[in-house]
This record gives C-alpha cells, sequence and structure tokens, in this order.
C-alpha cells in the first residue's frame, strides 16, 4: 500500500489527468449532457457559477471538474476514517449520513456538487453513472494509504483542478503556526481559509501542541474543534478545506467520538445576514444568499442549533418527496412540518442542544423549512439548504473573539 507522504505524488496518481480521474469526469460528463436542463442540475450548476470570479472558471466543463475533485474528497474523507472501506457505504459517504454516523453533523451534506445523484436522493431513481464514478474513484483510493495524511495533503489537488498550473508552497510557515507552539490553546479566525492549507497546518500544531501538553487525545479533539472558524465562497475550495480540517485532527477523529462541528463553512465573511424584530419580540436573521430564508436567532446565531438541526432536514424533504406519490402537495409538505414542529419543540437529552426551540423561534424554523420543502419536491435539489446552513458563520463569528486571524 502506498503512503502519500508527498502531496505531489498524490496529484499526479489522482489528478485531473490521471487515468481515473478522466474515467470518472466521462461518466459525469455524460450525466450532466442527459441532465443539464433538468432543475435539481441547472439550479446547481447556476449556484455554482455565480460564486465564481467573472473573469473565472464558469463552464459546464469547469463545473463537472469542480464535481470530480469534491466527489473524491469526500470519498478521501471516507477512507481517512473507514480503513476497511465498502462500496455499501458509497451513498451514505455522498449524502452525507455516514458522516454524521461518525460525530461530524456538519461534514459534507449534499451540496452544489450532489446533482449526478439527485435521483437517488429524491427517490426516484438510482444514477448509476454517477455511482459508476464514485466506485471508480473509491477503487483507485484502496491502493493509498491515508491514516498519517500530511497537512497539505489536498492543496495540490485542488489547484490542479483549478487549471492552475502552480505547486502549493510548504516551505512558508503560515502565521499563528509559532504562536501556537508557545500556545496551543489560541483561537484562530480564518475569513478566507482558501483550500485550508494554512489552516490545516494551525490545526495540526494545536493537536500536537495539546497532547503534548498531556492532555487525552479525545479532549484535544474536542478542544481543538471549537478553536478555529474558519469561511470560503468557493464552493470547490469550501469542500476541500473541509477534508484538510478532517484530516488534521490526526488519530484522535478516526476513533469513535461525541459529535464535533468542522468549522468551515462556505460563506462570504462579509456578509453577515441582517437581523429583524418578529412580532413576538424574537430575533430572527435573513438570509439573503439563499432567497431571503429567515432563521431564528436561536438558530443562526448558535452553530451547534444550526449544525444539529438543518443537518437533519434532509430526512424531512425526502419524506415530502415520497408522500407525493400518494398525496397532494400542501398536504404532503405539511405532515412532515407538523412532525418537524414536534422534533423542534421537543426536549433533546444526550445531543449537543438538550434545550427545545421556543415556540416563537420554532414558528420561523416551520417557515424556513416550508420553503426549503417545497422548493426541494419541486425540484430545486439541495443548493438553497446547502446555503443555509453556511451563509449565518460570519454572525456567529462575529460575536466571538478570537486571539489571531490566519
Amino acid at each position: 500500500m502506498s503512503s502519500f507522504s508527498d502531496p505531489a505524488a498524490l496529484s499526479e496518481a489522482l489528478g485531473p489527468h490521471s487515468a481515473v480521474a478522466r474515467a470518472a469526469a466521462e461518466c459525469l460528463a455524460a450525466l450532466y449532457q442527459e441532465s443539464e436542463s433538468l432543475p435539481p442540475v441547472a439550479n446547481s450548476f447556476r449556484a455554482w457559477a455565480a460564486s465564481q470570479p467573472s473573469d473565472g472558471e464558469n463552464s459546464p466543463d469547469d463545473f463537472i471538474r469542480h464535481t470530480c475533485l469534491s466527489l473524491l474528497c469526500r470519498l478521501m474523507a471516507y477512507r481517512f476514517l473507514e480503513p476497511l472501506p465498502s462500496e455499501r457505504d458509497l451513498w451514505d459517504v455522498i449524502s452525507g449520513d455516514y458522516f454524521v454516523g461518525a460525530g461530524l453533523g456538519n461534514f459534507l451534506g449534499e451540496d452544489f456538487f450532489s446533482w449526478p445523484y439527485f435521483r437517488r436522493s429524491m427517490g426516484i431513481g438510482d444514477d448509476q453513472e454517477g455511482m459508476d464514478a464514485a466506485r471508480k474513484l473509491l477503487s483507485a483510493l484502496q491502493a493509498f494509504d491515508f491514516a498519517t495524511p500530511p497537512p497539505g495533503l489536498l492543496s495540490s489537488l485542488y489547484l490542479a483542478y483549478r487549471g492552475e498550473d502552480r505547486i502549493s508552497d510548504e516551505e512558508v510557515i503560515p502565521f499563528g503556526m509559532r504562536e501556537l507552539a508557545d500556545n496551543p490553546y489560541l483561537t484562530f479566525i480564518a475569513p478566507r481559509c482558501g483550500d485550508g492549507n494554512a489552516l490545516a497546518r494551525c490545526v495540526s500544531a494545536a493537536v500536537d501542541g495539546r497532547q503534548a501538553r498531556g492532555e487525552h487525545p479525545m479532549e484535544a479533539l474536542l478542544g481543538v474543534s471549537g478553536q478555529f472558524l474558519s469561511m470560503t465562497s468557493d464552493p470547490l475550495a469550501y469542500v476541500v478545506a473541509s477534508v484538510a480540517f478532517l484530516v488534521s485532527l490526526g488519530e484522535p477523529a478516526m476513533e469513535p467520538h461525541p459529535p464535533i462541528l468542522i468549522p468551515v463553512y462556505m460563506a462570504d465573511f462579509t456578509r453577515v445576514p441582517e437581523g429583524r424584530l418578529e412580532t413576538s419580540g424574537q430575533r430572527s436573521y435573513v438570509i439573503d444568499a439563499a432567497d431571503g430564508i429567515t432563521l431564528p436567532e436561536q438558530v443562526a446565531a448558535d452553530p451547534l442549533y444550526l449544525d444539529w438541526l438543518l443537518s437533519r432536514l434532509p430526512n424531512y424533504q425526502r419524506g415530502a418527496a415520497l408522500r407525493l406519490r400518494a398525496q397532494p402537495e400542501d398536504l404532503a409538505v405539511q405532515e412532515v412540518l407538523n412532525a418537524w414542529y414536534n422534533y423542534l419543540t421537543s426536549p433533546k437529552a444526550r445531543t449537543p442542544i438538550p434545550d427545545p426551540l421556543t415556540p416563537a423561534a420554532a414558528d420561523v424554523m416551520v417557515e424556513a423549512a416550508r420553503a426549503l420543502i417545497v422548493a426541494y419536491v419541486r425540484g430545486s435539489g439541495p443548493a438553497l439548504l446547502h446555503l443555509v446552513r453556511n451563509a449565518p458563520a460570519p454572525l456567529f463569528g462575529a460575536r466571538r473573539k478570537f486571539d489571531l486571524t490566519i
């Protein structure tokens, strides 16, 4: 089994010009050509294109290439956590359910790059071409050892899939590394984390520093996950940085652990959601980036509530889609919303959010869920929910004080 101690070797073996990546991209390209006019695919492409620089990559070929790397990153994260991978897990890895089960609730759920699997997500098909692409990539990854990946593992791949000729400069010492050597408990915000290379090196240093001072590995894992906050507005960089953060947590992340957040968000740190006062007297926040969907302050300003609740909403979306086979849309949506309201207002013992939402906050969340579920059953795909799950990050980032900025 080969090891990727040299990140450049990873780029050569699995980069966009490698045989396995070309084969996977061919599967995705055929699927895109067949489905590009369908709402889940068209909406995902539009959302992705809107996030790209006006003078940068925004063609379907670029979108397919970015989708390929996103899929590869998910599978690399799976290989990192699962030394004995199985094709039986593929759909759960793609949908994010595998990572929820591994205690990583906000880690790479369905997003802009989930379009090859919208039929399977909605229970209306098997998306065989997309699954074939995933199998090809997983098969290639099984030849390599990801047990001790270097922090810069993904940076060279990211640059290659973006069509950039340069390679990641691993010699540059990220700002904050020296400070972490003296104090591994410093808090960091990375408002423009890019591909997460510098972030990952700081995370790795914090984990090592905490353990060197006698912390139990699990204590170090739980502490470091709350020590950082990072954002990027680039969808591909978000995926790469999320995986970079995860693998930089090292061996403690591979062991069973309580739910933690991977604090990487696809958000523009300059776009803080606008607050408004509801008739109930409670404050809520408008997510302009997500069609003006509104979240109550209890959720928008708290990453634990944001993650725990919205990571479970896809189950309600899929439930409504299945009900449409026997019920009209308004009834199907209302029935899952009734269950959603009951969940929001019930205590959740032994979870990160044991306290229920207030009735006023739950009412706001029901209307947010209504918009998201209706959009989903009408074929919008997961892009809108992905935006809602990430856009509040500048809000709770602004409410914290950080020691250093990466």
